[in-house]
């Protein structure tokens, strides 16, 4: 049985998470563009396996995308030399929602540095699993890059 992988991409909904004290190196950059409508070999854990630019149901995060930025925003902790730096800015982390829903291969493709990067990556892991993606009512592995948000409150920053 063949497994599929395919690419969703929530960037359209680019929601900022604020992190303040209270909560408290890789480059690159992505485009969607060069996957649409295209079906391309696959990597990494799931060798051999297609990636496709479409699912007939999205994964989702037990209360939707805000459910997730709810999370997100509530375990990660804004790393103390970027706060102490005033950096901010936004880290895009890409992962895999696998059939069964857990979370896997997550990564940056475009971060910020200051373990901002490092903090985001543990956070997703941590994360509990999502209901799968479906491509013709069946489970299949869905590569999701959500923005992520780093913003200083206005009475922090540098000191």
């Amino acid at each position: 049985m063949k497994t599929f992988i395919a690419v969703a991409i929530f960037c359209q909904k680019s929601l900022s998470i604020e992190l303040s004290e209270k909560n408290s190196d890789n480059e690159g950059t992505y485009s969607d563009d060069r996957l649409r409508g295209q079906v391309l070999p696959g990597g990494g854990l799931y060798k051999g396996d297609s990636v496709m630019s479409a699912v007939d149901v999205d994964p989702e995060f037990e209360g939707g995308l805000s459910g997730f930025y709810n999370y997100v925003a509530s375990h990660i902790v804004y790393p103390k030399e970027a706060r102490r730096l005033g950096v901010e800015g936004k880290v895009f982390v890409q992962f895999l929602v696998a059939s069964d829903g857990a979370v896997d291969n997550v990564e940056i493709i475009q971060g910020i540095g200051y373990s901002c990067d490092s903090e985001v990556v543990r956070v997703v892991k941590s994360s509990p699993k999502w209901k799968p993606g479906l491509l013709r009512n069946k489970p299949v592995v869905v590569r999701i890059i959500p923005p992520i948000n780093f913003h200083l409150s206005d009475d922090e920053g540098t000191s």
